[in-house]
């Protein structure tokens, strides 16, 4: 369980400081520490506090549900959803990114079936089949760019693994 007491060390100007709940202790809870550990592990060298604090603070709101706008219930799953589930390099032509030919087959075959595409681990990996991901910010080379997968996101809802088990 979270730690409710979401503390900070300096002071805050962001708007994210600002939305956190009004219980704020002085010292780093362990909950916010935590998330700083896994954040600097995912994206080191980087400045993770804002970021840290608003996950936090989404998180511990429970009025946050409230500001969800009146169009995202028609973005929500239901029960005649239906997604196909595949890797990215299912299908393959000569001298083109997977990801191209899957969109292409997708929009050309399969898009009245289905309404979203989750696609299997694209990031660059060191093992167990693409869930060992090394990079978070790249896709594999060998199957596109970060464009191809924009691209098949503007025709489909887009799932994809979020894969923290081995950090």
């Amino acid at each position: 369980m979270l730690d409710p007491l979401i503390s900070m060390n300096h002071t805050h100007s962001s708007s994210a400081a600002s939305a956190l709940p009004q219980t704020v202790d002085t010292q780093v809870s362990p909950s916010l520490q935590r998330v700083l550990q896994h954040l600097e592990v995912l994206y080191p060298g980087e400045s993770h506090q804002a970021l840290a604090e608003s996950l936090l603070s989404a998180l511990l709101d429970p009025t946050r549900s409230q500001d969800i706008d009146a169009d995202a219930s028609s973005r929500l799953w239901d029960q005649q959803d239906c997604y196909l589930v595949t890797y990215a390099d299912s299908l393959l032509e000569p001298e083109r990114p997977p990801l191209q030919t899957l969109h292409e087959f997708l929009s050309q075959h399969l898009q009245p079936y289905f309404s979203g595409v989750h696609i299997l681990p694209f990031f660059p990996f060191t093992s167990d089949d693409g869930f060992a991901i090394s990079d978070y910010r790249s896709v594999r080379e060998d199957l596109g760019e970060w464009k191809d997968v924009s691209a098949l996101a503007n025709d489909f809802r887009l799932m994809a693994d979020l894969v923290i088990n081995h950090c």
